[in-house]
């Protein structure tokens, strides 16, 4: 019977000191839990090709929709031909249901 009212008394003790480090950090750090739903990702496979159609780059950058994101490129690729120097910005905005445009700003 003394075994019994320990365990127990250790379970109450673990759990309320579990709900009070979740108060704690909810007060401390803001919402941990989102109040809005998340937006999808968005994977974005870029090509950065010269006038010969020769690839210089293939970076792959994740987005959110919604929400812009840049990128700036700078790659030396040897003494014979010309460093690569890029920024882009791109901007993706949902047109409605599975419909994703991207704009975009080089």
């Amino acid at each position: 019977m003394q075994r019994r009212r320990h365990a127990r008394a250790r379970i109450l003790s673990a759990v309320a000191g579990l709900a009070c480090g979740l108060l704690g950090a909810e007060l401390t750090f803001g919402n941990l839990r989102p109040t809005e739903p998340r937006s999808e990702a968005v994977l974005y496979s870029i090509e950065v090709r010269n006038e010969a159609g020769d690839l210089l780059a293939s970076p792959m950058v994740v987005g959110e929709e919604g929400r812009p994101v840049h990128l700036s490129l700078a790659q030396e690729i040897g003494h014979r031909r010309a460093p690569t120097s890029m920024s882009l910005d791109l901007d993706p905005y949902s047109e409605g249901g599975d419909n994703l445009c991207l704009g975009y700003r080089l």
